[in-house]
């Protein structure tokens, strides 16, 4: 409960000053963001806005919003499931230069590394 709290504490402040200069805020929001599974050698290989080159136009708001389906980093050990996903630091510039500003990473994936 806190940490929604927290969440929601820094959202305000983060569009009051949108707000007083507009009289509006746009928030936009996109569920799962996978950037494992083969994702980062299309990233290599083309360019860092790969990943949302089709949809980038949708992309607008004061505030967009991703869930990041996994941690991000090099360490660690996969958990003895099914599915595991992680990041490799270098694929956030592509989450960056599509115009995400903020990530959740609260959810099932978070831990599995």
């Amino acid at each position: 409960m806190l940490k929604k709290l927290l969440l929601i504490i820094v959202l305000i402040g983060a569009v009051i000053p949108v707000y007083k200069l507009h009289n509006r805020v746009t928030v936009t929001a996109v569920a799962d963001i996978l950037l494992d599974r083969g994702v980062l050698q299309y990233i290599e290989r083309e360019n860092a806005g790969y990943p949302f080159e089709k949809v980038r136009g949708m992309l607008k708001g004061d505030i967009v919003i991703g869930n990041l389906e996994g941690p991000v980093s090099y360490r660690g050990y996969p958990l003895p499931k099914v599915y595991t996903f992680r990041f490799s630091p270098a694929a956030l510039s592509s989450v960056k230069r599509a115009g995400f500003n903020v990530l959740n990473l609260a959810n099932n994936h978070s831990l599995d590394f």
